[in-house]
This record gives C-alpha cells, sequence and structure tokens, in this order.
C-alpha cells in the first residue's frame, strides 16, 4: 500500500495489536463515490434554476432557496450544539457575513441573471473554472508558491474558456453580457474563498456554512424585496420542485456532502472532483433541457477539467479551495 494513497484517503496502517482496519480500495470507492455525486449536484444547479427562472425572477428565488436552507442548516447546527459547544470568534462574523455575500448573493445572483439569456450547460462549463480563478489569485494575496503546474494549468483553462466562448458568443449568438455577468460572478466566488482561506480555517465547516447561507438569504431577500421581485412569481409545480431540489439537494446535500469529504482526510485533494462539472453539466442540460451538445463545448472542457487536476494534484500543491478544513 502506497503512502501517496494513504495521504488521499486519510487512512492509516493499523497498529499490530489493533482490529483490521477498513480496507483503503473501499474507503477510496466511498470518496470516489460521493465525490462524484457532490459534483453531479453542483453541476445540476444551473438547470434546475433554468427552469424556476420560468416561473421567478433571480433575487426572489434565490432569496427563498437560501431562506429554505438557512432553517434547515440553522436546525442541524442548533440540534449538534446541545450535544457539544461550537466555539465562534466574534470578530470573525462579519468576515465570514461578508464571504457569503460573496458566495451567495454576488455570484449566485449575477449567474442566474445571466442564466436568463445563456444555455446552462454553457453556464455550468464556464463556472467550473472557478478552482483556477481562486489558485491564481491566491498567489497574490496569500503569497502562495508560484509553480510551473499552476500556470499549466491556468493556461490549460484559459484555453478552454476561450474555445467554449468563442463558439457561443460567435455561433450561437450568446450576448457578451451574459458572459460577462458570470466570469464577474466567478470572481466574486474566488474573492469569497480568499477571505475565508485564513478565517475559517480552523472553524467548523456547518457552522460556517450556515452562517454564509443566512447572510445570502437576508441579502437576497433585501435585493428581491427592493426591487420588487416577490410579486412577479408565479407559482406552480415546476417552480415547488426546483426550489425543494435546490435548497435541498444543492445547498444543504452538497454542503454535507462536502463535509464528509472534509473529515475524511481528503480537503487537500477534494474539489479533484469539480473536473467533472464540464461533462456533467453538458449531459445534464442534454437531458433534462434538450440544449445541443457542441463539440466545442466538449473541446473546451477537456482543457478546463485538465488544467484543474493538473494545479490539484501537482506534487506540492494544496488546494486553495478547501477553505473551511476543520482541524
Amino acid at each position: 500500500m502506497s503512502q501517496k494513497l494513504l495521504e488521499l484517503t486519510g487512512a492509516a496502517p493499523a497498529a499490530p495489536a489493533a482490529m483490521p482496519a477498513k480496507p483503503v480500495s473501499a474507503r477510496l470507492g466511498k470518496v470516489v463515490a460521493l465525490g462524484s455525486l457532490f459534483s453531479l449536484l453542483w453541476s445540476s444547479a444551473f438547470v434546475a434554476g433554468k427552469i424556476a427562472l420560468q416561473s421567478a425572477p433571480p433575487f426572489a428565488l434565490l432569496a427563498m432557496r437560501f431562506g429554505l436552507a438557512s432553517l434547515c442548516l440553522v436546525g442541524l447546527v442548533v440540534a449538534r450544539s446541545r450535544r457539544r459547544r461550537v466555539p465562534l470568534r466574534l470578530e470573525h462574523l462579519g468576515i465570514l457575513a461578508l464571504a457569503g455575500i460573496l458566495n451567495n448573493t454576488v455570484y449566485l445572483g449575477l449567474g442566474w441573471i445571466a442564466l436568463q439569456t445563456v444555455p446552462a450547460g454553457f453556464a455550468t462549463l464556464l463556472t467550473s473554472v472557478y478552482p483556477l480563478i481562486t489558485s491564481a489569485l491566491a498567489i497574490p494575496l496569500l503569497r502562495e508558491r508560484a509553480t510551473w503546474s499552476r500556470f499549466a494549468g491556468l493556461a490549460l483553462g484559459a484555453a478552454g474558456v476561450s474555445i467554449v466562448v468563442h463558439h457561443h458568443v460567435s455561433a450561437a449568438g450568446v450576448a457578451p453580457l451574459g458572459v460577462g455577468l458570470l466570469l464577474l460572478g466567478v470572481l466574486a466566488l474566488a474573492c469569497g474563498t480568499i477571505l475565508l482561506k485564513r478565517t475559517a480555517a480552523h472553524q467548523d465547516f456547518l457552522l460556517v456554512t450556515t452562517l454564509q447561507t443566512v447572510a445570502g438569504a437576508v441579502s437576497l431577500a433585501v435585493l428581491a424585496g427592493a426591487t420588487g421581485e416577490f410579486h412577479a412569481i408565479h407559482w406552480q409545480a415546476s417552480l415547488v420542485g426546483a426550489l425543494l431540489y435546490l435548497a435541498g439537494g444543492v445547498s444543504i446535500g452538497a454542503a454535507l456532502m462536502w463535509l464528509w469529504l472534509l473529515r475524511n482526510g481528503v480537503a487537500s485533494n477534494a474539489s479533484a472532483f469539480h473536473f467533472l462539472n464540464p461533462l456533467f453539466g453538458t449531459l445534464i442540460a442534454f437531458a433534462v433541457l434538450g440544449e445541443p451538445v457542441n463539440a466545442s463545448d466538449l473541446l473546451g472542457g477537456l482543457p478546463i477539467a485538465a488544467g484543474i487536476l493538473l494545479m490539484t494534484f501537482a506534487p506540492g500543491e494544496r488546494d486553495t479551495s478547501d477553505v473551511q478544513r476543520r482541524e
């Protein structure tokens, strides 16, 4: 059994007198299965959002999504606090709230405004470069080491984005404004991650997730109320189903899967599952919405995925997006 495999799975060699440890292959298989499901849920969010946006405007829809998720997450935090106390430094509340606004309100607010005019598969593919942008920002802002693997990964990701954007703007007629909003949203998400890099490193993951979700729900509700979007909601079965899926499956289910991955010793490699997003996003949009699968999307998705893998698994690299690891 190689040391590299032990590090990846978080397993440790069993003591001579101890009971036999759970097979590493079974543990690794569970990690891969759950990580792939996490990526599947993350990739499906724009497709579910595309369906829900037919009945509700973006700010109101997001406010309801994060409002429902907040109620459930707060309940989980309260239930767990009865068993053990979870400390939180009060001076970090402002930073966590700001990160929640960047990660939820700005990123998804801009993204779902753009989603009204761009295909869901294209949106998922373009936003999958988030780990690459985060890693690039970490070099000057966090003084992380600049290596050939990072530059090569960034070059591959930029090449893939160029291929995808060129096709959708020139051939498919996607408005450049929608592309710009998506990229600005991803930049906000990367900035929120950088902001959390040191603040949340030793905080409880579930509590951090809850605080960010509540901050997003409150700020989005204010925006929706100020713009009168709550009055433009047309309630129907497709909206309710999409809303429950987004709140329960994505905002809560994917968050809990991420928590499990972090707790099982794969924090430094967890974001490698983002490399599946271009594939999952394209296939889900095709299966659910009937969006065509373009050769340029597949051609552009390959270097994006390769860039994410290269920056994640290169020797000596550490994933910058894993900012909420619990020590």
